[in-house]
């Protein structure tokens, strides 16, 4: 039971570090006289991977597809200028664009030897990971809020059928929407960006 205002417990943040063995690309190299990179390498991995998370999120799940958005959730959304309906985790942008290296919340890092893509966003675990069911209870009376002055100590709930107040709502939890591809592919595509690299550099010394 969580005693907080629409939100469920903490969970770890999300991410993935990819560590590859390359020596057997490095001994190819070497064997034609070229320089093999490991800084060049996990650059190339870390993009193949925030562009899998791009397409994650343009598609609502690229591995596996995305539960989709209850009634109340599209009701509560932002109304837009722009057309078409609204995009799973992707209200505001702010989730999907915490992956990006420098922005906020990211927790993107690359060395010589890994590579890790995640984001520090609170929300995003949740989503990532998926919730049990939680309890939304009101915050204390403040009369003087902003949000919703006229009917402090309520909760505004947003339905299909229009708004509601309730003093507590038994949220039913979270989907796992994954954000981050399973480890067997978060492998895969480290390997298939390993091997392209590696033929990239023996064609330019050809």
């Amino acid at each position: 039971r969580s005693e907080h205002d629409h939100e469920p417990a903490d969970l770890m943040p999300p991410g993935i570090e990819i560590q590859i063995d390359t020596q057997v690309s490095q001994n190819r190299l070497e064997t034609l006289r070229l320089r093999f990179s490991k800084r060049t390498l996990t650059k190339l991995i870390g993009l193949r991977l925030l562009q899998w998370v791009n397409q994650n999120f343009r598609q609502g799940g690229a591995e596996r597809p995305w539960a989709p958005l209850s009634p109340n959730t599209i009701a509560g959304r932002r109304r837009g200028r722009g057309a078409g309906g609204a995009q799973m985790l992707r209200d505001t942008g702010h989730m999907a664009q915490s992956f990006t290296p420098g922005a906020p919340d990211s927790l993107y890092e690359e060395t010589d030897d890994f590579v890790r893509v995640g984001t520090a966003d609170r929300k995003a675990a949740w989503h990532h990971f998926g919730t049990a069911p939680y309890t939304i209870t009101t915050k204390p009376p403040d009369r003087r809020s902003r949000k919703n002055p006229k009917r402090p100590g309520y909760l505004l709930i947003m339905t299909p059928q229009g708004p509601i107040f309730r003093r507590e709502v038994h949220h039913p939890g979270l989907p796992a929407r994954p954000l981050l591809p399973s480890d067997p592919l978060a492998r895969t595509l480290a390997e298939e960006t390993l091997q392209a690299y590696v033929d990239q550099v023996a064609r330019g010394a050809s």
